[in-house]
């Protein structure tokens, strides 16, 4: 029974984005792994790589493209593991597969479930932390809002009676469309949900509700009582209706 040398291995299934290291630490078969809110395939990819062996990414499975799927991140301390054991370590705490092949090289593939189809495609910027987002012609807009989350590793909520009213006017409210730029998860989901619908942070969760209101700025953002400036845009809110 082969013995590896662990320190810590402590796994967690996380949604934030990707952090994985792995070194070798001495000899030619002994590796370090250290995943922090980590993909686990860009993990095999570094212990392949250090381990100087061949891969390539099998185009038919490559796995969830958004980091909140089950099996696709972790958090984990591996030290002085053999390439065996480190390989089988990260192949057991995610749904990926990588076998050799006849002439060495390692085929990486996603071996869990197929995810569900993709609505919302993101593309961060080649610099910088702005955001393009394309949505799915007739998209239903509460899995825009969900899948943007998913995207771009935000908590968004969507109150019972938001979410209520996105299904029961689906046919005529709920679907969006479209290519824009962002520079963070908050101006995406505004884009989304307003002016229909209000949005707020409350700490790191961005809140999507049903209006109770009582005035519109100019930008079409519906304003709560008492709100002095627009949300959106910053503009001085119409106090003589939102504060009534």
């Amino acid at each position: 029974m082969r013995t590896c040398f662990l320190t810590m291995l402590l796994v967690v299934l996380i949604v934030a984005p990707a952090v994985a290291t792995v070194t070798a630490t001495g000899g030619s078969d002994a590796f370090s792994i250290t995943l922090e809110q980590g993909s686990i395939k860009e993990a095999i990819i570094g212990l392949l790589t250090a381990a100087k062996k061949d891969y390539i990414l099998d185009s038919q499975n490559l796995g969830p493209d958004f980091p909140s799927a089950a099996g696709t991140t972790a958090t984990m301390r591996v030290t002085n593991a053999k390439f065996d054991d480190a390989l089988r370590i990260l192949i057991d705490v995610g749904n990926w597969a990588a076998d050799a092949g006849d002439d060495g090289r390692y085929m990486i593939s996603w071996s869990g479930e197929a995810p569900p189809p993709s609505h919302v495609h993101v593309q961060r910027k080649s610099e910088g932390t702005d955001f393009v987002i394309t949505i799915d012609t007739k998209t239903p807009q509460d899995v825009a809002l969900r899948e943007i989350g998913q995207k771009i590793s935000a908590e968004v909520f969507i109150d019972p009676t938001a979410s209520n009213l996105m299904k029961e006017k689906a046919d005529t409210l709920a679907t969006v469309e479209g290519t824009f730029s962002v520079s963070n998860a908050e101006q995406a989901v505004r884009y989304v949900a307003t002016p229909t619908f209000v949005v707020r942070r409350e700490g790191d969760t961005i809140v999507v509700s049903a209006p109770n209101l009582t005035a519109h700025c100019s930008c079409g953002q519906a304003l709560d009582k008492g709100w002095k400036f627009c949300p959106a845009c910053g503009k001085a809110a119409p106090t003589s209706e939102a504060a009534k």
